[in-house]
């Protein structure tokens, strides 16, 4: 279960005041007691998506914009937070905008390296 508190969520509302979207979405996952993953459910529905009721949803719904997530690991001098990702994927992908918070929120609690391992291809060993 992917989950993130009050004090969390006012944070990021601070920061992404200015992105379209992130009230909705931020007031969802509130709504939700903080559950993601519910959260995400009821914005995709909202969105036209037609998700299904599993806890896995959210979790494999991310792994459609794990290129352009990685991309931005890849890129980043430091270490990218939530709003760099959720700002990122607003640029660089087809992600709804009400669901690019629980996206990157996703992607953020699998680990980023862990999430984009699959996407590192084995160097052919020299001879």
């Amino acid at each position: 279960m992917l989950n993130v508190d009050l004090e969390q969520l006012d944070r990021w509302r601070a920061e992404l005041a200015d992105y379209p979207g992130m009230t909705k979405s931020l007031n969802e996952i509130e709504d939700c007691d903080g559950d993601v993953e519910d959260a995400a459910i009821n914005l995709a529905l909202h969105a036209g998506l037609t998700p299904d009721s599993s806890n896995q949803w959210l979790v494999s719904y991310t792994k459609r914009y794990r290129v352009a997530i990685c991309q931005l690991l890849a890129q980043a001098e430091k270490s990218p937070e939530v709003p760099d990702l959720v700002r990122h994927l607003s640029e660089s992908s087809s992600c709804p905008k009400p669901l690019l918070l629980p996206v990157a929120i996703a992607a953020f609690q699998q680990g980023l390296v862990a999430f984009c391992e699959p996407l590192n291809v084995m160097q052919p060993q020299e001879t």
